[in-house]
């Protein structure tokens, strides 16, 4: 289990861009498109999801994922 703390340090190294947008006070709302994380399936890029969601909500944000539209 981590910490908060370790959980952001964790974010920073690996998706500081969403650390960014999640300490923004102006952003209420976060987005992703579906193939950032998970696009392979493997498990340390669903574990990442999973931070990232939780770190926005910590930061009381709202998390938007948005699919490719089809042509």
């Amino acid at each position: 289990m981590l910490t908060p703390d370790e959980l952001r340090l964790r974010l920073v190294e690996e998706i500081p861009d969403w650390v960014a947008q999640c300490e923004d006070k102006a952003t209420e709302i976060v987005t992703m498109h579906q193939q950032t994380f998970g696009a392979d399936h493997r498990q340390s890029e669903i574990e990442l999801l999973g931070w990232a969601i939780k770190y926005a909500g910590m930061c009381g944000k709202n998390v938007t994922v948005v699919a490719d539209v089809p042509n």
